[in-house]
């Protein structure tokens, strides 16, 4: 957000998550206890208009149904907050009427 809104040229907005398995559950956007005693920690970033993941990296255990409903999660978190994102810079950028009365 901060090179977006610095103005710096960009191919895409970057979100990213963490997702990780507390307590035999699946989580997304872990607490920092969750993150440090949880049994996995999956952080990951996505170039949403390719869908590319250009950030993944596990710690600790997950079977490989768990992985993957880990990562559809991630991803699905990540498509939230880039229209999050997409919003707020929209908001701030936003021109109001022009020839308003003075």
């Amino acid at each position: 957000m901060a090179l977006a809104d610095a103005g710096i040229p960009m191919v895409d907005l970057l979100p990213a998550v963490a997702v990780g398995k507390v307590a035999g559950k699946i989580a997304l956007d872990l607490k920092k206890e969750e993150d440090n005693f949880g049994e996995a920690d999956l952080p990951m970033a996505l170039v949403p208009q390719s869908g590319r993941l250009v950030l993944l990296q596990m710690e600790g255990h997950m079977t490989e149904e768990e992985l993957s409903q880990a990562l559809d999660l991630g991803v699905q978190g990540c498509r939230e907050i880039y229209e999050k994102m997409k919003q707020a810079l929209r908001e701030r950028y936003a021109i109001g009427p022009v020839g308003g009365s003075a």
